[in-house]
């Protein structure tokens, strides 16, 4: 039954890019439905379970249906129907290019071997993700009793949103026992998603070694072999950032769409991160200077219906709960001698980890800022985040007398870099392409010249 309700989920995310398939690669397509799938499913059941629905697998099951239904049937009278699917085009890979594409599989495969062999174990998984999924889906409801029940322990079960624990209870309501295999497939989509991003632009070699360099990053593919919700938001996080530039560069809209599902996806997953923050100001920035009100419209009615969400859950809960226990914020001062500390922290715990790809993407910038002008805004959003980075680790830092004991998570949540990275890398390859083929055609020329010198005979 877990099967099923797994490839429903599937489905649902497929008729919700089904509108603007043509937009997409079939391989982008697969990895898409799986991540916007995912996303759908956990924000079902949770409106679900606020109606005071059973939360079981026929409801559940009864619902998504019900709801692809519908989606079939408007895809059908727009755009015909959605299972036209047209034949792949295959074609034979060279010998390096297969080398990376069985690098790129073996990863995943070395992935999913750790989460369908290894059950949960990691200790804050048990204690809050895994355990909310456990009790929602043995009492087939959101459990607000049962998680409000402890004041002391209230304000932690309800800490972050429910999605990573509802695609848990979404498993074990099938009746399955081990749904750690999720963190494996958000790992696959994480590196088959900028493959198909980068191949609209660049050969499949060219993609393809981008895409190994990600598989192959410890950062990335340790955390598939967990279950926290890390992985989870750097999918969603980093390529609502990556569509929103591909729009930019290709002005389709089923990538508006995606970026615009991915960001509330990400603050659904983990709304106490303030990065959004710099999404959406670049995003209405960009669009509103381009005189797009009713793009900028669509996009802030998906979005910010999606960021209120568990806030305004929340403020709800804690009005019910008695005596909620929790640390209250210092009253914000401004600290100078802490500004050393957190640069320090920032860069050991949050950046240290990218520094190899920000040396690389900071060498191009530099011997090609003249020449890359449409880059320039790709670089100034980048920098975005490591100044809200260092202003946030700051403000936890002059609040929280326990600030610097968070060193673990940081390194943890910073993995949305990887992808971000590795695009902004990719957009310098045809300024250093040109710039290749003008050495070489200067050398070529070079050794003409001496040639026809050669051929001179001098009386």
């Amino acid at each position: 039954m877990w099967l099923i309700l797994f490839l429903i989920s599937l489905l649902l995310g497929y008729l919700t890019i089904a509108f603007w398939r043509k937009e997409f690669s079939k391989l982008e397509k697969v990895f898409l439905s799986f991540a916007l799938g995912m996303g759908e499913i956990s924000l079902l059941m949770f409106i679900i379970g606020l109606l005071e629905v059973p939360l079981t697998a026929e409801k559940v099951l009864t619902t998504a249906s019900l709801l692809c239904l519908f989606l079939f049937f408007l895809v059908f009278f727009k755009t015909g129907n959605p299972f036209r699917i047209a034949r792949p085009r295959l074609r034979r890979l060279t010998i390096s290019e297969t080398l990376l594409v069985l690098t790129i599989l073996f990863l995943i495969f070395w992935s999913f071997t750790q989460t369908i062999n290894w059950p949960i174990f990691e200790w804050d998984v048990l204690a809050l993700y895994d355990f909310r999924a456990k009790v929602m889906s043995q009492t087939n409801s959101l459990a607000t009793e049962i998680f409000i029940s402890q004041p002391n322990l209230t304000a932690y079960n309800y800490v972050y949103p429910f999605s990573t624990s509802l695609m848990h209870t979404l498993i074990y309501i099938g009746g399955g026992s081990n749904p750690k295999f999720i963190y494996s497939l958000f790992y696959a989509s994480l590196i088959f998603l900028l493959y198909a991003c980068l191949r609209r632009r660049f050969s499949c070699f060219q993609a393809l070694v981008l895409g190994a360099v990600l598989a192959t990053t410890p950062e990335i593919l340790f955390p598939s072999t967990i279950a926290y919700p890390n992985l989870p938001y750097a999918l969603y996080f980093s390529f609502s950032t990556i569509y929103f530039w591909e729009w930019i560069k290709y002005k389709k809209t089923g990538f508006f769409i995606v970026s615009a599902l991915f960001l509330g996806f990400s603050v659904w997953i983990r709304n106490t991160e303030p990065f959004w923050i710099v999404n959406i100001f670049f995003v209405l920035f960009f669009l509103l200077r381009e005189k797009r009100f009713r793009l900028a419209g669509i996009y802030s009615i998906i979005f910010f219906p999606l960021r209120q969400l568990w806030p305004s859950f929340q403020k709800y809960i804690f009005s019910i709960a008695k005596d909620v226990f929790y640390s209250p914020p210092q009253p914000f001062s401004f600290d100078l001698t802490k500004i050393p500390e957190v640069l320090f922290f920032t860069i050991k715990f949050f950046l240290k980890d990218w520094l190899g790809y920000l040396f690389i993407l900071f060498l191009t910038s530099v011997f090609l800022w003249k020449k890359s002008v449409k880059n320039r805004f790709i670089l100034v959003w980048l920098a975005g985040y490591f100044l809200l980075s260092i202003a946030g680790t700051y403000f936890f830092a002059v609040s929280f007398p326990w600030w610097n004991q968070i060193g673990g998570s940081a390194s943890r949540i910073s993995v949305f870099f990887a992808p971000l990275l590795l695009y902004a890398i990719s957009t310098f390859w045809p300024e250093i392409e040109r710039m290749r083929d003008f050495f070489t055609e200067f050398v070529l020329s070079l050794k003409i010249d001496r040639k026809k010198r050669q051929l001179i005979k001098w009386p």
